[in-house]
C-alpha cells in the first residue's frame, strides 16, 4: 500500500512540475502591476502568479497556525471543577 501512495505522490508532483512549465511558457510576456498612482517595473506574468499564490498559501499557513494554537491553548489548561 505504501507503494500505491508513493506512485500517487510521484504522479502528483509530476503533474505540477508540468502544469508550471505551461505556466511559465504560455506567459512570459513582461507587464508591470498598477495599483492606483504605484507601478512596478515590468515582469513576466508567471512571476506575479507565483507572487500571488506564495503569498495565498503563507497567508493560509499563518491562520491554520493561528487556529492550532488557539485550540491546544485550551487544551492545555486544566478545567475548573464545578
Amino acid at each position: 500500500m505504501k507503494w500505491l501512495k508513493r506512485l500517487l505522490l510521484s504522479a502528483a508532483g509530476l503533474f505540477l512540475i508540468a502544469l508550471s512549465a505551461l505556466l511559465v511558457i504560455d506567459n512570459a510576456t513582461p507587464v508591470p502591476l498598477r495599483l492606483l498612482t504605484w507601478e512596478t517595473s515590468p515582469a513576466p506574468v508567471f512571476v506575479w502568479l507565483l507572487a500571488a499564490f506564495s503569498l495565498g498559501l503563507l497567508a493560509g499557513s499563518a491562520l491554520g497556525l493561528v487556529s492550532r494554537l488557539r485550540r491546544r491553548g485550551g487544551r492545555d489548561q486544566p478545567r475548573a471543577e464545578t
